[in-house]
């Protein structure tokens, strides 16, 4: 019976060993976690894409153009304002949403002689706004990430006085404008 139960012990023992040990593997474990972040930085481009308006940038943040007439006619004056219809495209890429702005570099049209006429008295247009021209800063379009067109028209209104100076001082109304987009 002593062998029996020396071989009972030891089974036993045995047996609680082999439970100790599992259970301990089992209960024992091993995680990590990780948070990873990127930034995609803005990327913007503004440019003209119209040969019959003049530009000082090919592609960038700003575009620079210059607005002018030339040769006005007595009809112009009558009517009292002249147009240029699609005076100017911008094209327009950038991978967030944006806002192009419009600014006069002069608070003059007629700078150059004894006549002030005010740039205000010149209206941009494109097909979402309508703006006074100002050396303010205005909004004349928006729009979200990819690339877009605007064609942008000008309107000058005229007044008798206009005509007046136009004629004896043979002015030719110019103004440079910039164009700039950034984000919303």
């Amino acid at each position: 019976m002593r062998d029996t139960t020396r071989i009972l012990l030891s089974l036993l023992s045995v047996s609680f060993l082999l439970i100790s040990f599992s259970s301990v593997g089992l209960s024992v474990s091993d995680s990590a976690s990780t948070t990873v972040s990127w930034t995609i930085p803005v990327m913007q481009s503004l440019s003209v894409g119209s040969a019959s308006t003049s530009s000082e940038s090919d592609s960038s943040k700003t575009v620079t153009s210059l607005f002018e007439t030339k040769g006005l006619e007595e009809s112009d004056f009558d009517r009292g304002f002249v147009e240029q219809k699609d005076a100017l495209t911008l094209n327009v890429w950038s991978n967030t949403a944006w806002v192009v702005t419009v600014q006069a570099e002069s608070r003059y049209l007629a700078d150059e002689s004894n006549y002030k006429k005010s740039v205000e008295d010149l209206t941009i247009r494109s097909s979402e706004e309508e703006v006074q021209a100002s050396t303010t800063s205005k909004p004349i379009a928006s729009g979200n990430a990819g690339e877009s067109e605007i064609n942008i028209d000008y309107e000058l209104n005229l007044t008798d006085e206009d005509q007046e100076h136009y004629q004896s001082e043979d002015l030719d109304y110019k103004v440079r404008l910039n164009y700039t987009i950034t984000t919303d």
